[in-house]
């Protein structure tokens, strides 16, 4: 299944080595958060103001279906490491966009 994942630059070299662990979520639950296409523009939103980061790269994921778990509409978690195999396309945000 095509999701995305919404990540803080910075995290870059270590997914790209490691994968996306789901030990490194912020949240109650825990889990590697992915989105559908239609709400990755919501998820840049929530993780700059959740790492308080402006420098933004969205992960495009092709994981297997029964990997995922739907939280609610467009959004879905991942309770295993997602390995660096399964990213398919990486796109940066500069800090300084004023899309």
């Amino acid at each position: 299944m095509k999701v995305y994942h919404v990540t803080p630059t910075k995290n870059l070299n270590s997914i790209h080595s490691e994968g996306i662990s789901p030990l490194y979520s912020k949240g109650n639950i825990i889990a590697v958060w992915t989105v559908v296409k239609s709400k990755v523009t919501w998820a840049v939103g929530h993780v700059v103001i959740k790492e308080r980061s402006t420098s933004i790269t969205i992960l495009e994921l092709d994981v297997p279906r029964n990997w995922l778990t739907r939280r609610q509409r467009g959004v879905w978690t991942c309770d295993r490491v997602i390995q660096p195999e399964y990213i398919k396309n990486t796109v940066s945000i500069p800090d300084n966009f004023e899309g």
